[in-house]
């Protein structure tokens, strides 16, 4: 899933998490729970993972604004394994909703927690019309 950066005004998040960032990757998370609710039927699979920590521009800012240092231990091919195990093993070919750190199945602590998860959902599918509204509106008057 890709990175999503956004405020959701009726969801604290930060009260889950302590950063943006942590509060994007905890939304990312529940995001995939939701996303393999919601297309189980279709045979589509959706779970999250957290690769590893590597050295990126991303994590160095992180650790700029988090004021303390962060031990960055992966390589790029380290942690390419785990979204490459998710993506080609047949042990996971119906696995969806999870989320794995490193190649390991974690616990999701929002997981079974339909009503937040729902209610990501519904903020996010607002803030996504409010973008589209704004920026078929500055297209069209730039066009």
């Amino acid at each position: 899933m890709a990175l999503l950066v956004c405020t959701f005004p009726t969801i604290n998040l930060f009260s889950l998490n302590h950063s943006a960032y942590s509060q994007s990757k905890q939304a990312d998370r529940m995001l995939s729970v939701g996303y393999a609710r919601r297309l189980a039927q279709s045979g589509v699979i959706v779970n999250s993972c957290n690769p590893g920590t590597v050295r990126t521009k991303v994590a160095m800012e992180v650790e700029k604004m988090a004021g303390r240092p962060i031990e960055f231990k992966d390589s790029a091919a380290e942690a390419a394994r785990a979204p490459i195990l998710l993506a080609s093993s047949a042990k996971l070919e119906n696995v969806s909703g999870k989320y794995f750190e490193y190649e390991e199945e974690k616990p999701e602590q929002y997981a079974g927690n339909t009503a937040l998860i729902d209610e990501l959902f519904v903020e996010l599918e607002k803030t996504t019309h409010e973008l589209r509204a704004k920026y078929a509106t500055a297209t069209s008057i730039g066009a």
